[in-house]
Parts: structure tokens; C-alpha cells; sequence
């Protein structure tokens, strides 16, 4: 800028150091907000491309469902899991945190998270 003022473009004289200063102060924050609009218009458009995916997914018609066969009838419609006796430690430097546990889940019985937590610690060897 210092040098278009010099040369006598600008109908604004640009010689002193305190007025490119200024003109340099007051660019700087134009700049900043060129820079954050380009970034938020990115974004939206980013987003938008996920909008019109999630568009084009819900226009994809049903795939048929090939090979699909029902369940055999001797297939049984209902278990039972039964631990009897069970042990289990969380780590096996620790104590036991379970010892002679025995219980059955009935088929159709709602079981909370404690059933995965067992199933995990008897299938990494962790049992007694």
C-alpha cells in the first residue's frame, strides 16, 4: 500500500508510517472475517452433501431378500441359559468377584448388562 501511495494512485496519501499502520490495522480484522466466512460456507456445504446423501439413501429401493429362508420347524423357539457353581474374577491377580454362583434365565426373561459382562469374562478365560 505504502508503495501504490507513493506513486500517486490513490487518492489517499499513504506517505507517513502512521497511516499505512492504520490501513494495515484496519485490514487485518477484514481478512479474519473473509477467512471465518470461507470456513462457516465450507462447512454448510460439507453438510449439505451429507443432507443430500441422506436423501439419496432413503430414495434406494429394498433390496430382495435372496437365499432368505424361514427356520426350520424343529428350530427351538425358546432357551435357557444356566450357570451352575461359576466363579469369576476380574483379573486373575484379583479375588474373586463372583464365587459359586448359580442361577437359569429363562427363555423370554429380560437380562440387563451384567449377562455380557459374564459371557465376556467366560470367554477370555478368566473362569474358574
Amino acid at each position: 500500500m505504502a508503495v501504490i501511495g507513493s506513486r500517486g494512485s490513490l487518492p489517499i496519501n499513504f506517505s507517513t508510517p502512521g497511516l499505512v499502520g492504520l490501513a494495515l490495522s484496519y485490514a487485518a480484522p477484514v481478512v479474519s472475517l473473509l477467512g471465518s466466512f470461507l470456513t462457516s460456507f465450507t462447512e454448510t456445504e460439507k453438510e449439505m452433501v451429507s443432507v443430500e446423501r441422506a436423501l439419496e439413501y432413503m430414495d434406494v429401493p429394498q433390496e430382495e431378500m435372496d437365499g432368505f429362508q424361514s427356520l426350520h420347524p424343529s428350530w427351538p423357539y425358546q432357551g435357557q441359559v444356566e450357570f451352575h457353581n461359576v466363579t469369576l474374577r476380574y483379573k486373575p491377580s484379583l479375588p474373586a468377584a463372583l464365587r459359586d454362583v448359580s442361577f437359569t434365565i429363562e427363555g423370554g426373561m429380560e437380562v440387563g448388562h451384567m449377562l455380557s459382562l459374564m459371557l465376556k469374562v467366560f470367554s477370555a478365560g478368566l473362569l474358574i
